[in-house]
Order: C-alpha cells, then structure tokens, then sequence
C-alpha cells in the first residue's frame, strides 16, 4: 500500500488556504497524503484493480507513513468524507479511498478543454500542431506562472500586491488576453487611476463580468487602461 510511483505531480489551487480543515494541520496533512498516493492510472493491488484517483489503504500503514495516530486518522477520514474531499469502501484486507473532483488536481484549464474536445484525438497536420502550441502557451496556467515571475522579480510592492489580487481573484477571462500587465504597464495603469488602486480593481472586475469579453477586446493591458480613462472622463477628471 505504499506509493509504488514516486514520477508525476499534483496541483493545489491558492484557495486551500480558505479551505474549512486548513487550520486542522492533521487534517491537510492526511488529505496530502491521500492525494499524493492516488493512482494517477488505473492498477492492480491484491488482485483488485484500483482506479485513477484511488488509493488501497490501511490505517496503520497511513499512521506509519504520516505520524498521525489511528484514532486521529479515522477522525479525520471521517471529516475529509462529510466535507466531500473522499468516500472510501472499506474491504476485508484494505480500505479503497476515492478522491473525489481528483481530475482538478492533475490536469490545467487546457488539458481538460482537450479532455473534453475528444481524449486522445490525435491532429496530423502541422497546422494543428501550431494551434496547440500557441493554445498551450496562452493557458491559464502559463500566465499564472508568467505573474509569478514578474512579482518575484519586482521590487515594487503595490505590484506585487496587485499580481496576487489578480490571481485569488481568478478572473479567467482578463488572464486569456493578449498583452498582460506587466510592472511597467500596471504602473501605467496606476498613474492613470490617479494612484488608486480601487478604480484599478473595479475596472478589472467590470472586464471579467463583460459578456464575450474575448472577442470585442484582445489587450488586457490597453483595454484596462482606456476603460479607466473612459471612468475618467466621465468623472470630468
């Protein structure tokens, strides 16, 4: 029941830190572990096949492996059920643990767009294989990454404050633009906000709640900036 592939990875999402059992460290700890010992492809244990996203477990060997107390495992199986982390089907050997949702914490907004576009569709030509680049490029993930390179390089606080609202706010629409916000262009933005960091934030959020924002607009960073002198405008500043 130990982890026979040590290859691949699991994703988090920021909003694990809002999650109602992040401050129970015993309870992180387990749903962890559980994660990361899932298949990630379905295989054999005991004779028994067990599927993508399950793991054949034992509560003493989970103790051994994590430190946490039997007594303490089952309590917190038990929340990690109620909560709708995992269901589990428990057998005479072993017990079976399912996670639930578990495709969200193996694929990224693209592969589960090609998920859904037909699995394992294989494009032959070399024209497809460009738009899967460029697809790949311009995912959700790739920007996300692209944000936190800037911050970590910026020595610009009101920056880097402002990559970490963009990202928690998880305005997917804005992200899937062209030309983002670079230190540069948000300081642009922040001039023309008159330094405030508010207007800033509503005009973003006005964007992501536009209706088919992606067709009528291609630039992030310049369609921020002339909605913000539009508010202006309006204002008579």
């Amino acid at each position: 029941m130990a982890i026979r592939d040590m290859n691949g990875w699991i994703k988090l999402h920021r909003k694990l830190l809002t999650w109602g059992w992040f401050r129970d460290s015993e309870t992180v700890h387990l749903f962890m572990y559980l994660l990361l010992s899932a298949n990630s492809e379905p295989g054999d244990f005991m004779g028994h096949e067990i599927g993508r996203g399950q793991v054949a477990v034992g509560y003493p060997s989970i103790s051994a492996a994590t430190g946490i107390s039997v007594k303490a495992i089952r309590t917190r199986m038990d929340r990690l059920i109620k909560s709708g982390e995992i269901s589990k089907k428990t057998g005479r050997l072993f017990t079976v643990v399912t996670i639930n949702n578990y495709d969200n914490y193996q694929l990224s907004a693209s592969d589960m767009g090609r998920k859904r576009a037909g699995k394992g569709q294989e494009k032959g030509n070399k024209q497809e294989d460009k738009k899967k680049e460029i697809n790949k490029e311009k995912s959700l993930d790739h920007v996300i990454a692209l944000y936190q390179e800037w911050s970590d390089k910026s020595e610009i606080d009101i920056y880097k404050k402002f990559v970490e609202w963009l990202i928690n706010e998880n305005a997917t629409a804005c992200l899937s633009l062209d030309d983002q916000i670079t230190e540069k262009n948000f300081m642009t933005l922040y001039a023309e906000a008159n330094k405030s960091n508010a207007l800033i934030k509503k005009i973003i959020n006005n964007m992501e709640n536009k209706s088919g924002l992606g067709k009528s607009y291609k630039s992030f960073h310049r369609t921020a900036l002339n909605w913000i002198k539009l508010d202006n405008e309006r204002k008579g500043k």
